[in-house]
């Protein structure tokens, strides 16, 4: 088999089985498998990192050396799955403009997937190259993370490097005794998709204030995640927000009084808290679905689809107004250069397979590039991976003629029957796939 990547240094090894901004309404790994338990950023090996600055000032992983050898981690118990070896990032220089959505199946070295199988290895290098560049490195997991329950609140407590944080969640239960599958959604702004409607199909609303992880502020970086992790941390707000998703999933694995199954967890925010729900469900295999909901540029908008449109939100645009959201330098690297970002959104679309996801967004939308059909051709160009895997009813697409801050009932509807499929094992049709005049052109198919 074909392998390729992760950067990180090894902290533990683990066989794997198996973010809009403008205007926001309101204001301003594998299901039951994982890492280890804790989450982390890449699906076929391990997670942990030291920041570090790379090319152009994106941030990358300490172990992401430009020119230096080969980094192998290992498969875990058992050795049956090979390791992935770590590529060479390429430095901003060296990356060639791509007019059209990169192809998520050929490796930095130029090889292509062979089969469904190189997959792993794949995903395991898109991973690292979307957090060098983008997002900012996932930290090393937390060395412990516990849950007090107090009536509809969890405390969530994250103790690392001789440092502790502590967050609440709000949790709203269904009618029965549990557990139950739940959504987090990343605050309480979440239009349509309300706690009455979720639990009335037996899943369980659990609601966190993301603003207190992560202050939705220009640098310097404040917040709970950076008082752990250092002020000079090089990550974004969308990967600490989603970052903080994870804990609540820890914490709910050591907290059986909540009722709630933490194998069968969705992920859920709407607008800039739809791009760190993505973010959330491409960056730990427990995120069991993912839904990201009017998400646009830095979630499921193509970048490239944006570049040189006016009513639209570009990188330049959105590097402007909300750098925080991104690793260090990505804003300033990229900007009025997107061609040659070496992946776009479908490939953080793609991070997901194979489990479940399903993207909503409105079609009269300028902040998130519906206008001109950025998330459509992400979207488009994903669901090849999925295809690929043979599970193409895994990725959704429903959109309506509405604005941003907005979600029909037919919207919700198409949502719920995910999650009725994949966390309560209903047989549900999810061949949900509204089409659109904008799909992108693509030289590459499914391998």
């Amino acid at each position: 088999m074909r392998t390729s990547i992760l950067h990180f240094f090894v902290t533990a090894a683990v066989l794997l089985l198996a973010g809009c901004g403008g205007e926001d309404a309101g204001g301003a790994d594998d299901a039951g498998g994982g890492l280890g338990g804790t989450g982390g950023a890449d699906a076929s090996t391990i997670t942990g990192s030291s920041s570090a600055t790379a090319g152009g000032g994106a941030a990358t992983s300490a172990a992401a050396t430009s020119g230096g050898g080969t980094t192998t981690a290992s498969a875990g118990a058992g050795g049956s799955e090979p390791s992935c070896t770590a590529p060479v990032v390429p430095e901003v220089s060296s990356l060639p403009p791509i007019a059209e959505p990169p192809d998520p199946f050929t490796f930095l070295d130029g090889t292509r997937m062979a089969s469904a199988a190189d997959w792993r290895c794949r995903r395991a290098e898109l991973s690292q190259l979307i957090q060098h560049f983008q997002y900012g490195p996932y930290p090393p997991s937390p060395e412990n993370v516990t849950g007090t329950l107090n009536g509809d609140r969890l405390t969530v407590k994250v103790e690392h490097g001789g440092k502790s944080i502590s967050f609440d969640a709000t949790v709203s239960l269904p009618n029965g005794s549990g557990p139950f599958p739940a959504f987090i959604v990343i605050s309480s702004l979440m239009p349509g998709l309300t706690a009455s409607a979720v639990n009335d199909k037996g899943i369980g609303y659990i609601t966190i204030d993301p603003n207190g992880i992560a202050a939705d502020a220009k640098p310097p970086r404040k917040g709970k995640f950076y008082d752990l992790y250092g002020s000079d941390s090089t990550t974004g707000a969308l990967m600490a927000w989603g970052w903080a998703t994870h804990r609540v999933i820890d914490a709910l694995e050591k907290t059986p009084d909540a009722r709630i199954d933490p194998t069968k967890i969705a992920v859920t925010g709407y607008s800039r808290y739809g791009k760190a729900a993505l973010v959330a469900g491409a960056f730990d295999e427990r995120v069991a679905l993912t839904v990201p909901a009017g998400s646009g540029a830095g979630g499921v908008g193509s970048w490239r689809a944006a570049e040189g449109k006016s009513d639209v939100q570009t990188l330049s645009q959105i590097n402007g107004e909300a750098p925080q959201w991104f690793g260090d330098g990505f804003g300033a690297t990229f900007s009025g250069k997107t061609t040659t970002l070496p992946f776009d959104a479908h490939s953080i679309v793609a991070l997901v397979a194979p489990r479940p996801i399903i993207v909503q967004e409105g079609k009269s939308d300028g902040w998130n590039n519906n206008r001109n059909g950025g998330p459509y051709q992400a979207i488009w160009a994903a669901r090849e991976v999925f295809t690929a895997l043979g599970i193409e009813d895994h990725i959704g697409w429903v959109t309506d003629d509405h604005s941003h801050g907005v979600m029909t009932t037919r919207e919700a509807n198409a949502i719920l029957g995910f999650a009725e499929k994949f966390l309560l094992g209903k047989d549900v049709a999810t061949e949900q796939w509204d089409e659109s005049a904008s799909p992108p052109t693509l030289s590459w198919s499914a391998p």
